[in-house]
């Protein structure tokens, strides 16, 4: 898993993130989606997965399904 956007900002600045996102190789998607359960997670209206985590957003996505993948401004798919 890697965290992306402005969460990477934040920490960097000491502030608390205002939302979390975090991209997982998508053949690892359904394990993970599978464990947050918990935390009753829904899909977000852009095809993420977001719950509520100790008072903070996140939204988790499969790398194929990022902006800059579905716009085919990056590749590969996978973080290897």
């Amino acid at each position: 898993a890697y965290y992306f956007g402005g969460v990477c900002r934040d920490i960097w600045n000491n502030k608390k993130p205002r939302d979390i996102d975090i991209v997982v190789d998508p053949l690892l998607c359904k394990y993970v989606e599978r464990e947050i359960i918990p935390f009753s997670p829904r899909k977000n209206s852009f095809g993420g997965t977001k719950m509520l985590l100790f008072g903070t957003e996140v939204d988790l996505w499969p790398l194929d399904q990022t902006w800059a993948f579905t716009q085919k401004l990056s590749a590969p798919s996978s973080p290897t």
